[in-house]
This record gives C-alpha cells, sequence and structure tokens, in this order.
C-alpha cells in the first residue's frame, strides 16, 4: 500500500488497457506516496497531454524537470506542453536545455523549438532548428515534413 514504484506500474498498466480513470487514480496514489517520483509525474502528464489538458501536463513536468533536470526526454516533453500551451519562449528554452545535454536528447525538441520560434516570427532561427533536426533525424515521415517546410520557407522568401 505504501510502494509508489507498484502504483506507477499500475498506472502504466492501466494506460495500456486504455483505462484512463484508474490510470490516473493509481499515479496519483504514486505521487502522493512519493512526491519526487519522476516517473509517476511524466505518466501522468502523459495522461494529460493525450486528454489535451496542457495546463497540468506543463505542471506535472516542471516537477519532473525539477527533480531530474538531464533528462532530455522529460525536457522534450516539457517543450510540447509549453509549446501547446501557448508558451512559446518556455518550449523554445527547454528544447534548448535539452540540446544542451550533448546528445542525450530526442531530435523531436527541434521540430518542437522551430514550430515556437515560427509563431513569434523568429523565422531564420525556426529554419536553423529544422536544419539540426534533420542531422540529427534524416528520415522519415518528420523528416520529410521538415524538408517540405524548409522549402515552402525558402519559395517564401524568394
Amino acid at each position: 500500500p505504501q510502494y509508489a514504484a507498484a502504483y506507477n506500474n499500475l498506472g502504466v498498466l492501466y494506460a495500456r488497457m486504455n483505462d484512463d480513470a484508474r490510470e490516473q487514480a493509481a499515479l496519483e496514489k504514486a505521487i502522493s506516496l512519493d512526491d519526487h517520483f519522476t516517473a509517476a509525474y511524466v505518466n501522468l502528464a502523459k495522461l494529460c497531454l493525450r486528454e489535451r489538458n496542457f495546463p497540468k501536463a506543463k505542471t506535472l513536468l516542471e516537477k519532473a524537470v525539477s527533480a531530474d533536470p538531464n533528462n532530455g526526454d522529460t525536457l522534450m516533453l516539457l517543450a510540447d506542453a509549453q509549446f501547446m500551451n501557448g508558451d512559446y519562449d518556455g518550449a523554445i528554452a527547454s528544447a534548448r536545455e535539452a540540446h544542451a545535454l550533448s546528445g542525450m536528447h530526442p531530435a523531436f525538441v527541434h521540430y518542437i523549438a522551430a514550430h515556437a520560434l515560427d509563431r513569434e516570427n523568429r523565422r531564420a532561427e525556426a529554419l536553423a532548428e529544422l536544419q539540426i533536426f534533420l542531422k540529427e533525424e534524416p528520415t522519415g515521415l518528420r523528416a520529410d515534413r521538415a524538408r517540405a517546410i524548409i522549402q515552402s520557407q525558402q519559395k517564401q522568401a524568394q
């Protein structure tokens, strides 16, 4: 009854069963038992992201990052939540923090940063982020989308 990791694992199982209510209850119980348990914050934030509750996801991910600031995956999720919450400066900062981890980050942080920079009309910086993204993730659907965005921006600039 007092084992936070067990409740976190139970939450993950409920997530795989698409039982959002039980997932949330298990993850909240894990956090109530150990308010420094990063995995439970991240897993609950993922549920919030799926439910499009971006403000709550952002708050949970901020707590997770404060407990584990060197986790590139968590910083990427935070950047995504910040972007979806309209906090473009925060998304850019989180993406750059993730990038500073020197290879310990998902390439997608650059894609998020590019979109946040674009929303702030910082097109040259956005294109630079997309170029970095393509160096780190040169193939796949996201890479194809990044190339299309770059081509579109270049045509508009002409």
